[in-house]
């Protein structure tokens, strides 16, 4: 299997035991997140009464890799400002960029995107 990009919507459907969440865990050994699409999952399992340390400690002990963010990830995370006119929220282009800069699909349940023609690959989780 081919590492993947994960956006916060399929890590928190494993963290939360959600539809799709069978799928989406069956990517995390070769998952990848941004570190700002950590620390959006984190603070909204915060959010949600959960306590953000057992979320961290569950997703990287299933093998989730924690990307640090780059100039290049703010650039080109920047160049999708655009995105932000039709709904797409800052952390979810910090996802977008981390994918197209490393060339990974993304695993996600944010079905819109794929009206978004961007160039990587979208598997969504239901």
């Amino acid at each position: 299997m081919t590492a993947v990009a994960f956006d916060s919507s399929a890590l928190m459907a494993i963290l939360l035991e959600e539809s799709g969440s069978e799928r989406a865990a069956g990517y995390l050994t070769e998952g990848r997140a941004s570190a700002a699409i950590w620390g959006e999952t984190l603070s909204k399992m915060g959010l949600r009464g959960r306590a953000p340390a057992w979320a961290a400690d569950h997703l990287k002990h299933a093998g989730l890799v924690i990307d640090p963010l780059t100039e290049e990830d703010a650039v080109t995370t920047a160049s999708l400002y655009t995105l932000a006119r039709r709904g797409v929220s800052l952390a979810d282009r910090f996802c977008l960029a981390h994918a197209m800069i490393r060339k990974l699909p993304v695993i996600t349940s944010d079905r819109p995107w794929s009206e978004l023609d961007l160039p990587i690959e979208l598997i969504f989780i239901r």
